[in-house]
């Protein structure tokens, strides 16, 4: 979802990256980075509008103007905590708090909890709590504003009457602007709040597909590891049986790598690997398995082959391909492979012996000092 990676990627320059560590927390400090950031806009638009349109005596502009910049200041001082790594629940407690002393001054100054249009807008700060917070937090702010909504009425009934700084001519209208803002800021949230769990659900996602991959390749190379060749292998015999063709098993086993090794370090070795591993995924189809089953040794499962000849024109470009020069190997140091191969059902429909049987191909092309050779019963020891 396009909405929610944009949302994540905007929010993610906000926070620090302390949080990435907790999915949990980093969902949550995502939402408050933008409803904090919202609220900075539209605090930003409400001052303009209360400095130059709204018919506010000068003492009304002042207390409005005070509040704004008291909630302003708690919003960037979130922001600032955020970026910096503090605690996350102190940052969405403050939140809540800004909001909800915004509201009960914005009653408390026009009309009291039984006149005031924004009444609607006690309902935000309970929403935000439980959207920002663990459940205790939306509890504890929810009684917070039932109490403050009792206790309001009762000042209002029995001991004063709440000022009201709004102009009665426009009620209708400040009615229906607060309830279209009450309405604007849940949808709000609950857009941020889908888009962002979205996020999460990908990155969750991605997440244990990678660790699925790496419990089945090598982490060097990125061949199946020796779990997923014998699965695959399995499957292939099974393949190999329903579709009556032949499956042909490739051991490769690496000459002249531990030189190279020894004498250039690991990490030459490593590339060496590496490049073998892209030469073969280039070399083979995508429906053969190509894996790496030990340090320098590598085994190919050839699904689906119609007859031998087939098996020894592979073999035939495997030890050509891996033969070729590595430009970055100094002159003189060259790697090259033996290659075992043993063909199912023709030499054995037991997986196992399968193995054994293209092992011992393989030893016998290293005693050739290379090259290819197919299984056959001369080979048993």
């Amino acid at each position: 979802m396009l909405f929610g990676r944009d949302f994540a990627k905007l929010f993610d320059r906000l926070i620090s990256p302390e949080y990435l560590s907790n999915h949990e927390v980093l969902y949550r400090a995502r939402i408050l980075a933008g409803i904090a950031s919202l609220y900075i806009l539209l605090i930003a638009l409400t001052s303009v509008y209360v400095i130059f349109f709204a018919p506010f005596s000068e003492n009304n502009i002042a207390i409005t103007i005070t509040l704004l910049i008291f909630m302003v200041c708690g919003y960037l001082l979130v922001l600032y905590w955020l970026r910096n790594g503090e605690r996350y629940q102190h940052c969405a407690e403050i939140t809540v708090l800004c909001t909800y002393v915004g509201v009960i001054v914005g009653v408390a100054t026009s009309g009291g909890p039984l006149e005031s249009p924004a009444m609607p807008l006690l309902v935000i700060p309970i929403v935000l709590a439980f959207t920002l917070g663990e459940k205790y937090s939306g509890l504890l702010w929810s009684s917070i504003v039932f109490l403050s909504h009792i206790a309001m009425i009762g000042i209002d009934r029995w001991l004063f009457k709440f000022p009201q700084l709004l102009d009665l001519s426009k009620f209708l209208t400040l009615h229906l602007t607060h309830w279209l803002v009450n309405y604007f800021a849940i949808i709000f949230l609950m857009l941020v709040f889908e888009a962002i769990t979205q996020r999460l659900k990908q990155e969750r996602d991605a997440e244990r597909d990678r660790y699925a991959f790496l419990a089945a390749h090598d982490p060097l190379t990125g061949l199946a590891n020796r779990s997923m060749f014998d699965s695959q292998l399995t499957r292939a015999l099974a393949s190999s049986d329903r579709n009556k063709n032949i499956a042909g098993l490739v051991m490769i086993d690496l000459d002249g790598f531990k030189p190279v090794n020894d004498t250039l370090g690991h990490d030459m070795g490593d590339k060496i690997l590496c490049e073998i591993a892209d030469r073969l995924t280039n070399l083979l189809r995508k429906a053969d398995t190509i894996a790496r089953v030990g340090g320098d040794e590598f085994a190919v499962i050839l699904e689906n082959v119609a007859s031998p000849p087939g098996i020894d024109i592979v073999a035939q470009r495997i030890v050509d391909e891996i033969g070729k020069p590595y430009d970055i190997l100094p002159k003189g140091m060259q790697v090259t492979a033996s290659v075992g191969v043993a063909m199912y059902p023709d030499h054995t429909r037991d997986d196992n012996q399968l193995r054994v049987f293209a092992d011992r191909a393989m030893y016998a092309a290293k005693r050739e000092r290379g090259g290819y050779k197919i299984y056959s019963s001369g080979m048993h020891q």
